[in-house]
């Protein structure tokens, strides 16, 4: 076992901290339900942003993105815009605002505030948002804590401690005891304290992810001064043409499979329809989970900006340096490392991470990382968890069963909420090669229908709950027919090169759906105008609000987000590849990178900043 005492006693003492916190501030939770799930509204904008990041900050997506560092190189910033990563910028530079300005509880009960409480569609619009958040959820559950189970296995070694659990565990459920174990700390604090503990929790792991990170990126420099990667021509250059031109034959030519296998060779194409799909996506706003739950947490509008603002600032540039640093000693110790990656079916480049961290870290800073990464584990876990008790509570428990019930009753029933949710994860988990299938077609089903009816719901004042149902529906159907035809090898290629087909037809099902009933109350409509304030196609509801109205000024700020959104993702792109360029020691990119980050900075200080208050 290479973990030593210090090791396991940093990652002690971090599950320690935990159940002292979740058991300090139950009773701060226990309060009401705003205090329970949204820390009621009283937490600062930078706390929650920090919160926010650290459960951006998962393992599996980091293993994922330094296989591809160590692919494809610099290119490999671009990738992450098939989330898309540049999604917080639209947050930050307005969309945040919108969210915050309803003075929701979640996203479902956002709803209301669009599409009012009655009509064709309400209750349908509503519940379809409520079941996307709680699969979105389940899926996490049943597969995240296996996927840790394994992380850890690699570190503690099951014949190590088999000799301490009283009972027997066949060899293919050892990921899935550790899973639980793990899992239990992340319930107890979150079930316990809410929010509070939450973002406390995320806090404190966000500082020790930081140290491990900063320390990983100096070894990398230390290893790598006066030495140099043995890369393919283009490794170092973040640009690219039609083609990726990337060949790793004579070095890694598992490496040029990989590359086939993924299907980014045309990478110009890849990059065109990564974007048109990244700008619909951010268009249509956060998707009902932690992310949305954080923006409705704060205690402003304007606070809810700027924490949309911070979480690139504070994640990418910590992130990227403990990315960058795995990848120089996964290259630069390739032969030593090489037979823990391998695997029946070839070469398994996720396994960097791991082989690196066991192999190189000294003692002390190898607790740090696990403890840091297990505690990103457990803060998305945490944060998903809080989303899924609130749409339990808020948009079944007390909409439909007991909407009289007492702050007591409904602290109890978040408790309940959360050991269900966490208990069906868990079961599910168990049996995750049965209903892997099942869980992946809902759950790309779910977000194959999501964008163009909560794009529409924005800018488009005729949109209504109707066409929001219909337009959902029309892109779940056929992204889980997409999902059976390609597990059955009928289709093949990328699941982005089909998203133009299936946002085609969510947008045809929304906009019939909208036809095809009346439009939204116009009180409600005129209420959402003035509150929410956006931008879009809105002219009907402008004119009737200044007619009542007079002094009432509408938002003309589309021209300025939209630079402002430009300029973000650009300064976004630079804090990814800041660290890249110092623990590469390439001084030149890194001075034009900082410069230009610098007057973004100041350009954003006058078009953004200063001007939080004005829309």
């Amino acid at each position: 076992m290479k973990l030593q005492a210090v090791d396991i006693a940093i990652l002690l003492l971090y599950l320690l901290s935990m159940l002292i916190i979740g058991w300090t501030l139950r009773k701060k939770a226990g309060l009401n339900k705003e205090n329970y799930l949204m820390g009621g509204k009283l937490l600062p904008w930078y706390m929650l942003g920090l919160s926010d990041a650290s459960d951006m900050f998962d393992i599996s997506g980091t293993m994922w993105m330094v296989s591809l560092c160590f692919v494809y190189g610099m290119k490999s910033i671009w990738i992450p815009w098939l989330w898309p990563v540049f999604n917080q910028v639209f947050m930050m530079m307005y969309l945040s605002r919108w969210v915050r300005r309803s003075n929701a509880t979640t996203g479902a009960e956002w709803l209301a505030t669009r599409f009012g409480n009655t009509g064709t569609g309400v209750k349908s619009s509503h519940n379809i948002v409520v079941a996307f958040a709680l699969l979105s959820c389940l899926g996490f559950m049943a597969y995240g804590f296996v996927g840790l189970g394994k992380f850890m296995q690699i570190f503690i070694p099951w014949e190590m401690v088999k000799q301490y659990v009283p009972f027997h565990i066949a060899p293919s459920y050892v990921p899935h005891f550790y899973g639980i174990i793990f899992t239990l700390f992340a319930t107890f604090y979150a079930i316990l304290g809410g929010m509070h503990s939450i973002v406390l929790g995320d806090v404190i792991k966000y500082a020790i992810m930081s140290v491990a990170c900063i320390g990983i990126g100096i070894i990398a420099m230390m290893k790598l001064h006066g030495h140099t990667v043995n890369v393919p021509e283009g490794w170092i250059n973040p640009f690219f043409g039609w083609k990726l031109n990337l060949d790793w034959a004579g070095i890694v030519n598992d490496a040029n499979k990989k590359i086939s296998d993924d299907g980014f060779s045309l990478f110009g194409i890849f990059f065109m329809m990564m974007l048109f799909k990244g700008v619909f996506a951010s268009l249509a706003g956060p998707t009902p989970n932690y992310d949305m739950q954080k923006v409705l947490s704060t205690r402003s509008p304007q606070e809810a900006s700027k924490m949309s603002g911070f979480v690139s600032i504070i994640l990418l540039p910590v992130r990227y340096t403990m990315i960058i640093g795995l990848t120089v000693l996964g290259l630069l110790y390739f032969k030593q490392v090489n037979g823990d990656l391998q695997t029946p079916g070839g070469t398994d480049f996720e396994k960097i991470l791991p082989a690196t961290i066991n192999n190189f870290l000294p003692v002390g800073l190898m607790g740090l990382v696990l403890t840091g990464l297990l505690g990103a584990f457990m803060g998305t876990f945490s944060g998903t968890l809080n989303a899924a008790q609130a749409y339990i509570v808020n948009d079944i428990y007390l909409k439909y069963i007991n909407p009289g019930a007492s702050a007591k009753k409904t602290v109890r029933m978040n408790y309940f909420a959360g050991i269900t949710v966490v208990a069906t994860g868990v079961v599910l988990g168990l049996f995750v090669k049965d209903v892997n299938t099942v869980l992946q077609w809902i759950v790309s089903g779910l977000y194959g229908g999501y964008v163009a009816s909560n794009m529409l719901k924005w800018y488009w004042w005729r949109f209504n709950a109707n066409g929001f149902f219909w337009g959902m529906l029309a892109g779940i159907i056929p992204a889980i027919a997409l999902a059976v035809l390609k597990s059955f090898g009928v289709l093949k290629g990328l699941d982005l090169y089909y998203w133009p087909v299936l946002f085609l037809l969510s947008l045809a099902g929304s906009i019939i759906g909208t036809f095809a009933a009346p439009p939204t109350d116009m009180e409600i409509l005129k209420s959402f105008y003035k509150v929410v304030r956006p931008w879009g196609f809105w002219k009907p509801v402008q004119k009737k609000v200044t007619e009542d109205d007079p002094s009432f000024v509408s938002n003309k700020n589309f021209k300025i987000n939209m630079f402002n959104v430009a300029l973000g993702i650009i300064g976004q792109l630079c804090l990814t590849i800041l660290p890249m360029y110092v623990v590469l020691w390439l001084k030149l990119p890194l001075l034009i990178t900082a410069v230009l980050l610098l007057i973004i900075i100041m350009i954003l200080k006058k078009t953004w900043w200063n001007r939080l208050n004005e829309y």
